[in-house]
């Protein structure tokens, strides 16, 4: 669920959370505010955390008959302080008892690649920031993660997106709109109506895939890094053998990102590696949890 609120700009009431309040992107009106909690998958608003995992809690049912449990997938790189703050603002939202699980391990209990004796990869693009780490043995060995203030310096969902934007308007002249842009990066759309704000209308174009390709470059190029930069890590930590039974089994590639068309083959052309991706890749996680629970 996507963590953004829609806030009303007079007494502070929350108006909608979620999808719901992620379609307003760019929409909404000047007494409406348009919040995202998380920033490069950190808090970025203590109070507006709390209101939204409150607006959650009350979504699953009164909260004077139960009182839910929480369990969040964080980054690895969360600090403690930053864990502490998230558990804070879940039990101040009045969830009962609140669990942290590393995103990566959640991906990869999602595919069953958690709890191999062999050394496992896991790349997740995710629509803020982008994780790669190895697993052996259902630990941890080792993980990075690539945060962008900016989107478009970066390698997650967001970063695709903003530089299709900008190839459209370098290229066109032309002002594409986000939910315009998300479709094209999940493949649903390629010919397009942007903005051409010189004549006050609405333009038809199609878009080829190389211009796709052309705005996913960049991303990919430092995806490919992320993930190298994380094998080297895992080799020296483990030992060449790592990494031979990494290249035997693929990288598990995941998260909502991993679904742009052509992602795959343009991370296999400039990392050399194989890739496994699940058929649901934005859902991953989420099974990863269920079957954790499951287990507990």
């Amino acid at each position: 669920m996507p963590s953004v609120l829609l806030v009303s700009s007079q007494d502070g009431r929350v108006l909608a959370f979620g999808e719901e309040a992620e379609s307003a992107l760019e929409r909404a009106p000047d007494n409406i505010r348009v919040c995202r909690l998380m920033e490069q998958g950190r808090v970025a608003d203590p109070d507006l955390t709390v209101a939204f995992l409150g607006a959650l809690a009350r979504s699953r049912g009164p909260l004077s008959i139960v009182r839910p449990d929480l369990t969040v997938t964080v980054p690895a790189q969360f600090a403690d302080y930053e864990r502490e703050a998230l558990s804070n603002a879940a039990r101040e939202a009045r969830f009962s008892k609140v669990r942290l699980v590393e995103e990566i391990i959640a991906h990869a209990a999602g595919a069953d690649w958690a709890s191999d004796s062999e050394p496992a990869a896991v790349l997740v693009v995710g629509a803020a920031y982008a994780q790669a780490g190895v697993l052996n043995g259902g630990e941890l060995v080792c993980s990075r993660s690539l945060h962008a203030r900016n989107p478009i310096d970066g390698a997650a969902g967001d970063a695709f997106t903003a530089n299709l934007r900008r190839h459209v308007r370098e290229t066109f002249g032309l002002h594409l709109g986000r939910d315009q842009a998300e479709r094209v990066r999940l493949g649903s759309v390629r010919t397009i109506r942007a903005f051409d704000e010189s004549k006050g209308r609405a333009e038809e174009i199609a878009l080829t895939a190389d211009a796709v390709n052309a705005a996913m470059r960049d991303p990919v190029d430092r995806l490919s890094r992320l993930l190298s930069e994380t094998l080297d890590e895992a080799r020296a930590a483990l030992g060449e053998q790592a990494r031979a039974a990494i290249s035997r089994r693929g990288v598990l590639l995941t998260g909502g990102g991993a679904r742009l068309p052509g992602l795959e083959e343009a991370l296999r052309e400039c990392t050399a590696e194989g890739f496994v991706r699940p058929e649901n890749p934005d859902e991953t996680a989420i099974q990863g949890l269920l079957k954790m629970e499951a287990r507990a």
